[in-house]
């Protein structure tokens, strides 16, 4: 069974979120805008996944995420959709298998798991050092 905390962007007309919890993860759902983001994103996460319909996430809430989250992004688009794909870590077709896309998820996740530790309590994420000192 998979495990993590993973914030759903935008419209989910595929039902990835019902998924992603059947197989484990715990996840969160916001609009996808700056307010929602910045909301939504006050709690540490290990993914952000991004729904493109129509269109990919303005330049402005992809900004505010990689601000406050290290997290890795994945954006789920449209052959036909046009994005810049360094604004993403991950793009995965629409139409992918449930098998692969989570399995692409679960490999990203425990790489940026592993980056995280091996960084000194110093070079740690904002988020992840606000939340240390909420809990103390």
């Amino acid at each position: 069974m998979a495990s993590g905390n993973i914030l759903f962007v935008g419209d989910d007309p595929c039902a990835r979120a019902d998924v992603l919890e059947h197989v484990g993860y715990k996840v969160a759902r916001c609009a996808c805008d700056t307010d929602a983001l910045g909301q939504a994103l006050r709690h540490p996460v290990d993914a952000v996944l991004f729904q493109c319909r129509p269109e990919p996430p303005s330049e402005a809430v992809l900004s505010t995420c990689r601000k406050l989250t290290n997290a890795p992004i994945l954006l789920f688009a449209d052959h036909n959709s046009f994005f810049n794909t360094r604004d993403f870590d991950v793009v995965v077709p629409n139409l992918c298998n449930p098998r692969e896309w989570l399995s692409e998820l679960g490999g990203m996740i425990a790489s940026y798991r592993d980056r995280e530790r091996s960084k000194s309590p110093q070079a740690a994420s904002p988020v992840v050092e606000t939340t240390r000192k909420e809990m103390a």
